[in-house]
């Protein structure tokens, strides 16, 4: 994943200078000294609100790695088409819709990497939800859903949600636990 900007001194992406790897430093320390280190991972925010696009990077980014497998709009959490901004709107951050693949692989990867790479003591997913109850009405649920009503034509799109949701949710859990055990 590209560098945080917190932890490299200021640019995304850039890794400070001199090299250092402070997750490796932290569970060394930590360990030396009888201390548990956790991984806390925040699962489907994928970018801040209102900042803009992140910059470049190498590696990519997930905002642009979503955005270039479709389109810059498609891979984030929709709100019901009726409201008056259809795109997940909030305080905080840009959600990815767990209904597409490639959110799923990609945080999978992040997990594995984690708990292969370094000898954290636990792996916490924070924040592996929807951003609420009213969505999950981007293109790739939407599709899913359609597929679904071919099984079950009795379903409708107020049936359906919250449990589709879960069982989205459900399945990126159980992908990670599958990677990393």
């Amino acid at each position: 994943e590209p560098w945080a900007q917190r932890v490299s001194g200021g640019t995304l992406g850039q890794a400070p200078s001199p090299y250092w790897d402070p997750l490796a430093y932290f569970i060394q320390r930590a360990h030396e000294r009888g201390l548990q280190v956790h991984a806390y991972v925040n699962m489907l925010p994928t970018w801040l609100c209102n900042v803009g696009a992140p910059p470049a990077t190498i590696p990519e980014h997930l905002f642009w790695t979503l955005s270039h497998s479709t389109t810059w709009s498609a891979w984030r959490v929709h709100s019901a088409p009726d409201t008056p901004q259809s795109i997940a709107t909030c305080s905080d951050y840009l959600w990815a819709s767990p209904a597409l693949s490639l959110t799923r692989d990609h945080i999978t990867a992040v997990a594995a990497d984690i708990v292969n790479r370094y000898a954290v003591d636990g792996l916490h997913i924070d924040l592996i939800r929807y951003p609420g109850s009213g969505y999950s009405y981007d293109p790739f649920t939407l599709a899913a859903f359609s597929e679904a009503v071919q099984i079950t034509p009795a379903l409708t799109i107020t049936s359906w949600r919250p449990g589709f949701q879960r069982a989205q949710i459900n399945l990126l859990v159980s992908q990670i636990y599958a990677a990393v055990t």
